[in-house]
């Protein structure tokens, strides 16, 4: 067998249909891309030319199959640069693939088989020659011990790749459960670049569009299928409880895997305003899947418990792992303002030289409210700066077209972002350096993920909160005001006063803390002391051996 073989062994109970020969497989390829060229679709300069072919995404000879989740539709031009791409994934890092070959090998002995096929996925979807902190660790629990995960890493970690490689390794169509439609949005341009079929299902598509969609979802034609879980599970109108929406088409699909990016939000949001998300064991149980993977960068042990006592059964107890909360990289400050003091800076102020004093770096701006980013973006309009507004209620053209800009995929560049707390979770754009949350957040939960947007490419970084208690105190009644409008249950407003209480409590005591860092790190439940992380201990550790010898070397010197 092939090194490559490995990745496509019929050891899976994958049942989707392969088609005997290549005019059947190649139309309905080209039927389900709706016989357009796939290569670079987020890209609108791109030209396109010459006739329409279905390829392999996994080429035959390496044995991929005549599956349609296996193919792509390629104009001429673009098939050229294909295959270069193609060439320099399979045939980079020859050595490395014998010397694993080799490892295979031996550490089959020792009950450790199949090490191989995860390197030569990591190599084809990342071009990385080896793994980042416990990444093959959590994508061998699902695959080999065929466990359920809850996997908690810091943003920029990687933890896409462990739904994409247990995806692909068991191929079989896996629903990934994303809150925001930009994040879904990312995800699918960033996986069909990859060559890897995969689709969102949303409110923002055309009903023609999306019904074609479903259409291909039902014949497992895509490897992966984001969705947000209203597409799932509604509120009954009568009982007022969330039940799943059994006349939708989609409930007919079949999934093997489902994976909740974000899983935070299971605790964060299906508690208060988006109740589906507390009800996600209903989507377990209706598809029947057989693993379950959790992803977040900020679950504390708390929302870990709750999330595994709401989400599984007893039976179905999923593995836990935690890489740690430390960003090194991000600098962390609190700029507190008295509205009343005159002679000093207000926080528009702070903030217009802040972001002077920063132009070589780009810089995302939280605020509250869609009336607060009006009000900040024109204000940093009227002093010169690069800035856009982004909140829910712009038309979806527009928030696409200022999405593209900022993360540098199209037009005019963008250099600061004022947005409402719900973009950026997800977005993957390395280069912003610079956060700045112009009000509270909700909760500290989300202050560590919003802040987490930056410092992506391990570059030194700034995140600045910015306190002002005379408009804080307000905005606390607002935003408590907000989460218990429509609330009828008295147990449930009472359930929800209480965490609103705890959680205005925690960012009050990160805003008087002395070390920032670590007030965070203590409330996610991460003790490792600071100074053991990022490597710093192991360089003592290198310079006292040093120390060490040169001394042992002069003592025999002088013997």
């Amino acid at each position: 067998m092939s090194i490559q073989n490995k990745l496509f062994d019929d050891k899976s109970t994958y049942s989707e249909k392969r088609y005997d020969d290549q005019y059947s497989w190649s139309k309905a390829v080209k039927e389900r891309d709706n016989y357009t060229c796939q290569y670079s679709l987020d890209d609108k300069y791109r030209k396109h030319d010459g006739s329409l072919e279905a390829h392999h995404i996994f080429p035959k000879k390496y044995g991929g199959k005549n599956v349609i989740s296996n193919g792509i539709t390629l104009c001429k031009h673009c098939h050229a640069q294909f295959l270069i791409e193609a060439e320099q994934k399979y045939y980079s890092l020859s050595l490395k693939k014998f010397y694993l070959q080799i490892k295979d090998l031996v550490t089959g002995l020792f009950g450790q088989p199949h090490q191989l096929r995860y390197y030569v996925l990591l190599d084809y979807l990342t071009s990385a020659k080896s793994f980042r902190e416990k990444q093959l660790e959590a994508i061998k629990v699902v695959v080999e011990k065929h466990k359920n995960l809850v996997f908690v890493s810091p943003t920029g970690s990687g933890k896409s790749l462990i739904y994409q490689m247990i995806g692909i390794l068991s191929q079989d169509q896996t629903l990934v459960i994303s809150p925001l439609m930009a994040l879904q949005k990312d995800q699918v341009e960033s996986l069909w670049k990859k060559w890897v079929p995969s689709t969102l299902i949303n409110s923002s598509i055309p009903i023609d569009e999306k019904k074609r969609r479903v259409a291909n979802v039902l014949t497992k034609s895509y490897s992966f299928v984001f969705a947000h879980p209203k597409q799932f599970l509604s509120k009954n109108e009568y009982s007022e409880k969330i039940e799943l929406k059994t006349n939708n088409i989609l409930m007919q699909a079949n999934f093997g895997t489902l994976c909740v990016d974000e899983a935070h939000v299971i605790d964060n949001w299906g508690k208060q305003f988006i109740e589906e998300y507390a009800e996600l064991l209903q989507l377990r149980k209706h598809f029947k899947v057989s693993k379950t993977i959790l992803l977040s960068a900020s679950l504390t042990k708390k929302m870990q418990n709750n999330i595994v006592k709401n989400l599984f059964n007893e039976d179905e107890k999923p593995e836990v792992i935690v890489t740690g909360f430390y960003r090194p990289e991000i600098r962390l400050f609190v700029e507190k303002f008295n509205p009343f003091n005159l002679y000093n800076e207000n926080r528009l102020t702070f903030l217009n030289r802040l972001l002077k004093e920063s132009e070589d770096k780009k810089a995302i701006v939280f605020c509250t409210t869609s009336n607060q980013v009006e009000e900040v973006t024109m204000y940093l309009e009227l002093r010169g700066h690069n800035v856009k507004g982004f909140y829910s209620k712009l038309d979806t053209e527009v928030k696409k077209e200022i999405q593209n800009r900022f993360s540098g995929k199209g037009g005019k560049g963008i250099d600061v972002l004022v947005c409402t707390s719900a973009f950026g979770m997800g977005i993957n754009i390395s280069n912003i350096h610079l956060a700045i949350h112009y009000s509270l957040p909700f909760s500290l939960n989300d202050y560590y993920q919003q802040f987490g947007r930056i410092g992506r490419d391990g570059q030194s970084s700034r995140a600045y909160l910015l306190y002002d208690k005379y408009e804080s105190s307000k905005l606390i009644s607002y935003i408590e005001g907000k989460q218990l409008e429509g609330i009828v249950d008295l147990e449930k407003k009472k359930l929800i006063v209480k965490s609103f209480a705890e959680d205005t409590l925690d960012l009050m005591n990160y805003i008087e803390s002395v070390d920032k860092w670590k007030f965070i790190l203590n409330y996610f439940g991460d003790m490792e002391p600071i100074t053991s992380r990022g490597g710093v201990m192991r360089i003592i550790k290198r310079i006292l051996i040093f120390l060490a010898i040169i001394l042992f070397i002069s003592l025999l010197g002088s013997l």
